[in-house]
């Protein structure tokens, strides 16, 4: 299982509207057959980094911003595609950088300087992050700095990635998650394998230079176009390691690093996964718990006890994949989608849990409009059939910068798993597949980041955070040799933002604009 999308405001949006939707949702739509069999697709959780190289940071250019909307100002930065310049292929060609940039409120006297911003993945539009969901930024952020969004290279509008038509991700998204005998094995591995070969016929060479330590480099590209002697910067899941990945190669261009929903650096990817799955079954016990005779829990009042919850979900999830359910028109939704649908909501209890309450009562009446609205949100599905790039980027992000069984040693792995986590344990095993099969070579350092000659660097950890478990944060804040840690005991994906807990908003805030962080003995507790 590999770190995937996180929506933030978008997100609570549409759980939000699941509540409200959902039950109006017709439970007469036509249940039908999806021929082949799913897998989980690259979720949120993990990251990696190739080798570092001796790198040249691109002389500071002059960025034309313009006008695009909302009081926005957008750019692009070319960057070398090859920043090792030994690829032959690659020789002299650039990749652009799209950026978004919103200048401070406050006064210029008390502006200081650009906040670089990643929402995760990896494969998430920074663009789409900073128009869309701008408001994450606390206002006192906003007033001091400009707050900058961009396309990582491969993602959004900085070249994406390229792989499958709309109705092929359909197909692929409608496997089961993992396979119960040869036929679906076999459907399995064939799509697998077909996702692979489809990125690298329409990206090309391209898929050889997408790794974090290449996004890295165009972000101190970046910080030189920007005019920026220091970088500041905020990165939340996957952004924690660009982050950290920046942090090792450049720890003397850093002003103030705050690196939320973390991740350890020196873990495989193997190792990810298996951290994941226990992750998003911790989040669904809490989740099942908090249900169990809950009246705000449409799915759980008629149980008593956590147990119960988890019983009745894993009834309905055999039933699924045996029969799917109607969801809207023509489509149903399969034990793939019904399993996408579940771990979104984990991310957010706020808006989230009410939403899989909802969700799981109208699949229990026999109707899954509700989760496939949810899947259609996790996987980027857009009303008209199409995907954004996000999932294929994170793929082939992920597999450039990590480890993960091989083919043949996936389904031991998965049914280790499973006996852990009976809940989640066998699907997240089996979604390193893709990388079994990338036709891209990882280069993988697991090496510890130290960033030597960097200024306190804030580690950001939830205790129950499903994607990005606390743990990671710890690890993280312990290599750094100026790494400080602040723990939010809490339920959720990442903690700083404007609408989230005022000690975590109030401990981050000060050290952006001051730079004192909390001692590195002790950390700081919210």
């Amino acid at each position: 299982m590999t770190e995937r999308r996180r929506r933030y405001q978008t997100l609570s949006i549409v759980l939000a509207l699941v509540l409200v939707v959902a039950i109006a949702a017709t439970l007469a739509s036509r249940a039908g057959n999806v021929s082949g069999t799913p897998r989980v697709v690259q979720l949120p959780g993990v990251t990696g980094t190739a080798t570092p190289s001796p790198t040249q940071s691109a002389a500071a250019s002059s960025l034309h911003w313009t006008g695009c909307g909302g009081g926005a100002q957008c750019a692009t930065l070319d960057v070398p595609l090859d920043w090792t310049h030994t690829d032959p292929a690659a020789a002299g060609r650039t990749i652009p950088m799209a950026l978004i940039r919103y200048r401070a409120t406050g006064p210029a006297s008390q502006r200081l300087g650009s906040l670089l911003v990643n929402p995760g993945g990896p494969g998430a539009s920074g663009v789409a992050f900073v128009r869309d969901d701008l408001s994450i930024i606390p206002t006192a952020i906003r007033a001091r700095f400009d707050i900058v969004g961009f396309d990582p290279r491969g993602t959004g509008s900085s070249d994406p990635v390229d792989c499958l038509s709309g109705p092929q991700q359909d197909t692929l998204y409608a496997l089961p998650p993992y396979p119960t005998d040869a036929a679906q094995t076999a459907a399995i591995t064939t799509a697998t394998k077909g996702l692979g070969a489809a990125c690298l016929q329409h990206t090309g060479d391209e898929l050889k230079h997408l790794s974090t330590v290449d996004v890295a480099k165009d972000m101190d590209a970046l910080r030189l176009a920007l005019g920026e002697q220091k970088l500041t910067y905020l990165g939340y899941s996957y952004g924690t390691y660009l982050g950290a990945t920046y942090a090792r190669l450049f720890p003397t261009h850093i002003r103030a690093f705050v690196l939320d929903g973390a991740i350890d650096p020196t873990q495989t990817g193997t190792e990810m996964i298996a951290g994941q799955a226990g992750g998003f079954e911790g989040a669904f016990d809490a989740f099942a718990a908090w249900c169990a005779g809950n009246q705000q829990c449409a799915f759980g009042q008629a149980f008593r006890s956590a147990a119960q919850v988890e019983s009745a979900y894993q009834a309905l999830q055999t039933s699924v994949s045996r029969t799917p359910l109607p969801g809207a028109g023509s489509r149903v939704v399969t034990s793939g989608l019904f399993l996408e649908g579940t771990l979104v909501t984990l991310y957010d209890k706020t808006s989230g849990w009410p939403a899989l309450g909802t969700a799981l009562q109208l699949a229990q009446q026999g109707s899954g409009a509700a989760l496939l609205q949810l899947s259609d949100e996790f996987l980027g599905r857009n009303p008209d059939g199409s995907y954004d790039p996000e999932d294929e980027a994170n793929a082939a992000v992920n597999c450039l910068d990590h480890t993960y069984p091989s083919a043949a040693q996936t389904p031991a792995f998965a049914a280790s798993l499973a006996r852990r986590y009976p809940i989640f344990g066998e699907a997240i095993g089996w979604s390193g597949l893709d990388c079994a099969y990338w036709p891209v070579k990882p280069a993988v350092d697991l090496a510890p980041v130290r960033a030597a000659g960097a200024p306190p660097i804030l580690v950001v950890a939830t205790t129950r955070d499903p994607a990005t478990p606390y743990a990671g944060g710890v690890a993280l804040a312990e290599q750094l040799d100026t790494g400080t840690l602040l723990t939010y005991d809490g339920d959720g994906h990442t903690a700083y933002r404007a609408t989230g807990s005022a000690c975590v908003t109030g401990v981050v805030d000060t050290y952006l604009t001051t730079l004192q962080a909390p001692a590195r003995s002790t950390g700081a507790h919210c």
